[in-house]
């Protein structure tokens, strides 16, 4: 409760933030209400996802597991960005979203993930599924959301083609979480070497628990 009511904290200064620098916003679109509003709402369901995938850690390894899974899915979406800004790299490299590097990273990150799971006891091996599929819908969610945006400014009649506006979301949605838009081998790699590392944790475990005879 203390961590969640910290975050509250930190989403009610941002936001009080962004609204008193409504009048310094020179475009219509940005200082528009609807589209602070929906900024406003944005950073708070963001910010308790964040609080509630970090509280996943007191579940034990499965809810650590789950928690960086998701990050692994997250951190090419932010890195880039913030390497470009800070080296000047470009967003259309290597170290670009798409780019090879942060698909690898992101691999090897989903990797460690399903090793912290573990596979003992064997009901762990439940919770692989469940962390490839948060993991796989974070992209296609983020990518509703970029495309969201746009439609909510003045003039855009966005509430009068709501239902409409609906569809496609959930149209772009579905097929950016189709199989054929991302390359599946860095998931079969990661997948590969998580089991490698559980099974290897899990040696390692069973090794220095076994009672000295």
């Amino acid at each position: 409760m203390a961590t969640l009511t910290g975050v509250g904290l930190a989403v009610i200064v941002a936001v009080g933030q962004v609204v008193a620098a409504r009048g310094g916003l020179l475009d219509e679109f940005s200082a528009g209400p609807r589209v602070l509003a929906g900024l406003c709402l944005v950073v708070a369901l963001m910010a308790l996802v964040g609080w509630a995938l970090g509280a996943c850690a007191t579940l034990g390894r499965p809810g650590t597991g789950i928690a960086l899974a998701v990050l692994a899915e997250v951190t090419p979406q932010w890195l880039p960005g913030l390497l470009t800004q800070l080296l000047g790299t470009s967003p259309i490299g290597p170290l670009g979203t798409r780019g090879t590097i942060m698909v690898w990273l992101s691999s090897a990150m989903l990797a460690i993930a399903l090793a912290v799971i573990g596979i003992r006891p064997l009901s762990r091996l439940i919770w692989w599924p469940v962390a490839l599929f948060v993991a796989w819908t974070v992209t296609p969610v983020l990518t509703s959301v970029a495309y969201l945006e746009p439609l909510i400014g003045p003039g855009t009649g966005f509430f009068r083609f709501l239902s409409a506006t609906i569809q496609e979301t959930v149209q772009v949605l579905n097929s950016s979480a189709a199989f054929g838009v991302r390359p599946l081998a860095p998931w079969v790699v990661a997948i590969a070497i998580g089991t490698c590392l559980a099974f290897t944790i899990a040696r390692l475990t069973a090794r220095a628990t076994m009672p000295v005879s």
